[in-house]
């Protein structure tokens, strides 16, 4: 890890950073007890999209090499803009992988998911982020002191190798996403108040030859107000998913026979409203 400063006075400063991780893989996945498919009795075979799961003993961690540079400019007195770049090199990388046969918990063949290592991926990515107050961000205009800003803009792709493209990503992985917030106090006065704005758009992933999950757009908005009834005496209230947006997915199959299977999965978001008091003493 490197740290240079490109004015010794300054705080202006350029990271870097050369990582090798190790990632051991979760305990359920290296159990071989099986969790079966209830939908399908054991004695006749199950569907691909809705296979047995089991884990693999002989699961191996998965190897990353990385490499990380950064740029961060501080603003006066306190704001600072930040961009970075990164890469990762993953070997063995986890991944579940469906098989048909005979098995030991079933009188019939059963479709299968165990997870496996593949061979190799590549990850690479784009982040900036800005934070600080208004003044300092943008002295010209005349905004209130106590008004402080964020947002944050990333940009990610990644390839697994043996899967076909174009969406032959990491799982979990966005091609992108944004953040942004901002907290004011309220000059001369106790009342505080904030919100915060997270959104990622609709993407797919080619889990594997067969199966592609497609995970739709989210939105996540939060606020919240504080009441200062002294330093010791603070008051918070708060609404999480104020603006919900339900949380859907679908996985589609094509089955050894070339039809197509498919689920589609829905989770509900509600608002959560909270009430806090802090004591001080």
């Amino acid at each position: 890890h490197v740290n240079f400063k490109i004015d010794p006075k300054g705080r202006d400063l350029i990271r870097a950073s050369i990582t090798r991780s190790y990632r051991a893989p979760d305990l359920s996945r290296l159990m071989a007890r099986p969790s079966i498919s209830t939908a399908y009795p054991i004695d006749k075979p199950n569907p691909e999209i809705s296979p047995d799961r089991v884990g693999n003993p002989a699961l191996q961690p998965e190897l990353s090499l990385g490499m990380d540079l950064a740029f961060e400019k501080y603003f006066t007195p306190g704001g600072v803009f930040s961009v970075g770049v990164f890469r990762r090199d993953i070997k063995g990388l986890v991944r579940n992988a469906l098989s048909f046969g005979p098995v030991p918990w079933a009188s019939a063949p059963r479709w299968v998911s165990r997870p496996v290592n593949l061979d190799h991926a590549t990850s690479s990515g784009l982040e900036m982020e800005v934070k600080g107050r208004l003044t300092e961000l943008w002295p010209q205009l005349q905004a209130p002191v106590g008004l402080s800003l964020r947002s944050a803009l990333s940009f990610y792709r990644s390839k697994v190798d043996g899967i076909p493209g174009p969406d032959n990503r990491l799982e979990s992985q966005q091609p992108w996403s944004w953040t942004a917030g901002f907290d004011h106090q309220w000059a001369g006065s106790p009342l505080g108040f904030g919100g915060n704005l997270a959104f990622t758009p609709q993407y797919g992933v080619q889990q594997t030859v067969e199966q592609h999950f497609e995970q739709m757009r989210t939105r996540n908005v939060d606020v919240y107000m504080t009441w200062a009834f002294s330093r010791e005496a603070i008051l918070r209230a708060s609404v999480n998913n104020l603006w919900p947006s339900d949380t859907v997915n679908r996985t589609t199959l094509t089955d050894v026979s070339g039809l197509l299977q498919g689920s589609f999965n829905r989770s509900t978001v509600h608002p959560n409203f909270n009430v806090n008091l802090t004591l001080k003493f």
